[in-house]
């Protein structure tokens, strides 16, 4: 049950949650559920000019699933999304896929 005025995160993500608290703001983290890589999927390739948009996008998905879930509270979504050198790079999902891109990809070997 969510109370009035209840500050929700659309997200699990620890970090965002430290973020917010550090700031003196207190929220419940509540997962999304969203389908990110079908989101992805609609905006297809697109150049860094581009990815404002569709982070945006993402963040808005988010926060309208939770706060169709939660109506009485007060939803924030967020996302983010790495480019370099031209390249999108998505989570790694895991410690051991970080560590392999870390190793094989260029991009992070400076």
């Amino acid at each position: 049950m969510t109370e009035e005025n209840e500050i929700v995160l659309a997200s699990t993500s620890e970090i965002r949650r430290r973020l917010l608290e550090s700031a003196g703001i207190n929220v419940r983290p509540v997962p999304s559920r969203v389908d990110e890589s079908a989101i992805k999927r609609t905006f297809g390739q697109m150049s860094g000019a581009d990815l404002p948009k569709l982070a945006g996008a993402l963040a808005t998905a988010k926060a309208e699933a939770v706060s169709l879930r939660h109506p009485a509270a007060l939803v924030i979504g967020a996302d983010q999304l790495l480019l370099l050198d031209d390249r999108q790079f998505d989570k790694p999902g895991d410690l051991d896929r970080l560590r392999y891109c870390q190793t094989h990809h260029a991009a992070f070997q400076r």
